[in-house]
C-alpha cells in the first residue's frame, strides 16, 4: 500500500477526502493529514509518503510553497496532486511549472477523482519498477565490484580509484573485513539465505556466493582503530554464528582501511578457515596460525597410494583394520596440517576407488552412492572430523555391500572374462579385444582382472596353455612343435621360453620325467 498524506486547511475538505474517497481501492492508505504547510512540513521531515494531496490556498504556507520546501529538503519521490477550485487556475498553472501533474477540482469527489488516483497509482507503480531495475543493477555492480577487489589485481582484476568506488560506496572512511562462511552441502542454501537475512539488516553489508558450501560476506565499520575492527569482527562472527544452521563456522580476515585491499583479508579469512578444519571444536577463527604447506607433487602421490589402500581393505580386510586405516590417516592430516584442498582429493579418490570395486564385481555403482552423496562425504567444508566420520561411514557400507556381491556371486566381469579365456585360450586376444567384448575400459579391465587374480590377463593366458601342454607332453606324441601350435603359440621359440618360465623344464625333459614316474 502508498502511503498518503493530506494537506488542507478546511477540516470539512480533510474530513471528505478521508471518508468520500475509497483509498485502498487505489492501493493507497491515509498515514497523516496536516492543516497547512508548515505542519506538512514538519512531518515530511521524517516521512516521505507515496502521495501527497494538498490544497493551494492555505494561511502561513500555501500548496505552492509547500511544494517548493519539500523540493528543497531533499524529497523528489512524493508524488503532488494539488486540489483547488476554479478561480485557482493561475496557481494550479504555477503548480504545473514545479512539476505537478495532477489537479484536481474541489469538491474532490465524482469521476475526476477515480481518473487521477488510478493515473497515479500506476505513475508509482513504474517509479517503483524502475527502482526496483536500479537498485537491483546497483546490487549486481556491487557484488561485481566486490568480486573483482576479492581476485585482486594479481589475479587478473583491474585497479580502481577512489572515484570510481565512492558512487557505489560512499566516500566516509571504513575498515572493511572479510568473512568466511563454511556451512556444508546439506546446510549450504539455507545458511546463506540466513545470511542474505541478516544482512540486510546491517550496514554496509554483502553476502557474496562462493561455491557449493561456502560463501563470503563483506563487511564495513565506521571505526578508526583497527584494534576495534578486529574486535568487532569477531562479535559480529558470533552473532552471525548463533542463527545459522549447526556446524557452520566463519572465519574473519584482517580489517583493511582501502576498500583496493580487500583481497588480503579474503586470503586471511581462508587461512583462519583452514585453521576450523582441523579444529572440531572450534566455530570461529578471527586470528592466524602457522600452517605447514603440503601441497607437493609428492604428497600427492603418497594420498593416492593411501587411497588404494584403503580399497584393498574395502575388498579383502576387515572392519577393523580400515577403521584404523582411515583414522591414522586422518590424525596424519591433523598433525601435518595438511591443505583441505589435498584431503579433498585423498576422499574423492576413496570413494570413486570403492564405487569401481563395486563395479567390478557387477554392482550399479549409483545404488551405493549418487552425486549428492559424493558431495556429501567428500565435502572439505564440513571441516576434518565431520569429513572423515562420513568417508569411514561410506566405506564400511562399502566393504559390507563387496562382501554380499563376493559371496552371492563368482566374481562380476572379471570372472566373466576368466570364463572366456578358459575356452578360447588357444585364440589371439588383445586387452582392448576383450574390452569391447565386454563393454569396459581396457585399462580399468587389465587393473581389476590383475586385482583379482593375482596377474595380467596375458599372464592368465599363458597359464592356461601350458598347463594344457603338459597334459597333451603326457597324454599324447604329439610333437612339441604340434603341442605348441594346438594350445595357440604361432612360434615354437615363443612356446618354449614361457613353459621353462612356468615349469623350470624343457618340453622334452618334462615328458621324460612323467614317463619315468609313471
Amino acid at each position: 500500500m502508498h502511503n498518503v498524506l493530506l494537506v488542507d486547511d478546511e477540516p470539512f475538505a480533510l474530513e471528505g477526502m478521508q471518508l468520500m474517497i475509497e483509498w485502498d481501492k487505489y492501493g493507497f492508505r491515509i498515514d497523516n493529514v496536516c492543516s497547512n504547510g508548515e505542519e506538512a512540513i514538519e512531518y515530511l521531515r521524517e516521512q516521505t509518503p507515496s502521495l501527497i494531496v494538498t490544497d493551494i490556498r492555505m494561511p502561513v504556507m500555501d500548496g505552492l510553497d509547500l511544494i517548493r520546501e519539500a523540493r528543497r529538503l531533499g524529497n523528489v519521490t512524493s508524488t503532488f496532486v494539488i486540489a483547488s477550485g476554479y478561480h485557482d487556475f493561475e496557481y494550479a498553472r504555477q503548480a504545473m511549472r514545479l512539476g505537478v501533474a495532477h489537479y484536481l477540482l474541489k469538491p474532490v469527489i465524482g469521476p475526476e477523482v477515480d481518473s487521477v488516483l488510478t493515473r497515479v497509482q500506476q505513475q508509482l507503480e513504474e517509479q517503483s519498477r524502475r527502482e526496483h531495475i536500479r537498485r537491483t543493477a546497483d546490487e549486481y555492480a556491487v557484488r561485481q565490484l566486490l568480486a573483482a577487489l576479492i581476485a585482486g589485481s594479481d589475479a587478473g582484476g583491474r585497479t580502481y580509484t577512489e572515484q570510481e568506488l565512492a558512487p557505489l560506496f560512499g566516500t566516509e572512511k571504513r575498515v572493511w573485513s572479510y568473512l568466511h562462511v563454511q556451512c556444508g552441502i546439506e546446510n549450504g542454501s539455507e545458511a546463506y539465505a540466513e545470511a542474505a537475512r541478516w544482512a540486510a539488516q546491517e550496514s554496509d553489508c554483502y553476502v557474496l556466493s562462493d561455491r557449493s558450501g561456502s560463501f563470503g560476506i563483506i563487511k564495513g565499520w565506521l571505526v578508526s582503530d583497527q584494534i576495534q575492527a578486529i574486535e568487532q569482527a569477531e562479535q559480529l562472527c558470533r552473532r552471525l554464528q548463533m542463527s545459522l544452521p549447526d556446524g557452520s563456522r566463519i572465519s574473519a580476515g584482517v580489517p583493511v582501511y582501502d576498500l583496493r585491499q580487500l583481497h588480503f583479508s579474503y586470503q586471511d579469512a581462508r587461512v583462519h578457515s583452514r585453521l576450523l578444519f582441523f579444529d572440531g571444536q572450534e566455530q570461529v577463527a578471527a586470528s592466524s596460525k602457522p600452517m605447514a604447506a603440503t601441497t607437493t607433487e609428492s604428497a600427492s602421490s603418497s594420498l593416492l597410494a593411501t587411497a588404494e589402500t584403503i580399497s584393498e581393505l574395502v575388498e579383502n580386510g576387515d572392519a577393523t583394520r580400515l577403521t584404523e586405516q582411515l583414522h591414522q590417516q586422518f590424525e596424519h592430516f591433523r598433525i601435518e596440517r595438511t591443505a583441505p584442498e589435498l584431503v579433498g582429493i585423498f576422499s574423492n579418490e576413496v570413494v570413486l576407488r570403492c564405487v569401481s570395486l563395486y563395479a567390478e564385481l557387477g554392482g550399479e555403482g549409483g545404488n551405493i552412492v549418487g552425486p549428492t552423496d559424493l558431495e556429501q562425504i567428500t565435502c572439505v567444508y564440513s571441516g576434518l572430523n565431520v569429513l572423515e566420520e562420513r568417508l569411514t561411514e561410506f566405506c564400511l557400507r562399502c566393504q559390507q555391500e563387496v562382501g554380499m556381491l563376493q559371496d552371492t556371486q563368482t566374481g562380476g566381469i572379471q570372472a566373466q572374462v576368466a570364463d572366456f579365456l578358459r575356452q578360447h585360450y588357444t585364440e589371439t586376444w588383445t586387452i582392448r579385444e576383450l574390452a569391447e567384448k565386454f563393454y569396459i575400459h581396457p585399462v580399468y579391465l587389465g587393473q581389476s582382472f590383475a586385482r583379482r587374480y593375482g596377474m595380467s590377463i596375458l599372464d592368465f593366458i599363458h597359464e592356461l596353455r601350458i598347463e594344457e601342454a603338459k597334459n597333451l607332453l603326457t597324454s599324447t606324441d604329439l610333437a612339441f612343435c604340434n603341442v605348441a601350435e594346438q594350445i595357440g603359440y604361432r612360434g615354437y621359440q615363443h612356446f618354449l621360453k614361457q613353459f621353462e618360465k612356468r615349469t623350470g623344464y624343457r618340453p622334452s625333459d618334462y615328458r621324460q620325467q612323467q614317463e619315468l614316474s609313471d
